[in-house]
C-alpha cells in the first residue's frame, strides 16, 4: 500500500510476499529427473549423448526406433534417386552428369541404411540383454 509519505504496510504483508517469492523460486527450480514425452525424443541433435546414457531396455529401444527411422528415411532416398535415374533427366545435356550423381548418391543411402539398420539390430540386441 502507497500513502503519502511513501511505501506503508505491515511486516505481515511483507512476510507473505517474501514467502510467495521464496515458494516461486523453488518451484521454478524443480526439474524432474528424467524428461518424458517429446522432451524425451532422440533427435540427431542429441542421439551421440542418448547412445552414450543408454542403460535400460526402453533406452536401447527407442535408439533401435531412431535407427530403423534412420533406415526407412535414407531407403525413401535410394527409392527417389533410383526414379531419377530412369526419368527424363537422364536424357540429353548432362545427362550423363545426373547419372554420376544418382549412382553416387545412391551408394551412399545404401551405405548409410545398411549402417543404419545395424546399428538397429544392435541397440535391439542390447535392449533383451537390459532385460
Amino acid at each position: 500500500m502507497i500513502t503519502k509519505n511513501g511505501w506503508a504496510g505491515s511486516i505481515s504483508g511483507s512476510l507473505r510476499v517474501l514467502l510467495l517469492g521464496i515458494l516461486l523460486c523453488a518451484a521454478s527450480t524443480f526439474v524432474p529427473a528424467r524428461p518424458v514425452g517429446a522432451a524425451d525424443a532422440i533427435t540427431d541433435d542429441n542421439v551421440a549423448e542418448r547412445v552414450a546414457s543408454a542403460q535400460t531396455a526402453a533406452d536401447h529401444e527407442a535408439l533401435a526406433a531412431y535407427f530403423d527411422a534412420q533406415a526407412a528415411a535414407a531407403a525413401t532416398k535410394v527409392k527417389m534417386h533410383e526414379k531419377m535415374m530412369t526419368g527424363s533427366a537422364m536424357v540429353g545435356k548432362g545427362a550423363a552428369t545426373w547419372d554420376m550423381h544418382c549412382k553416387s548418391l545412391l551408394r551412399s543411402y545404401k551405405q548409410a541404411q545398411a549402417d543404419a539398420k545395424a546399428l538397429a539390430d544392435v541397440q535391439r540386441s542390447l535392449a533383451a540383454q537390459a532385460k
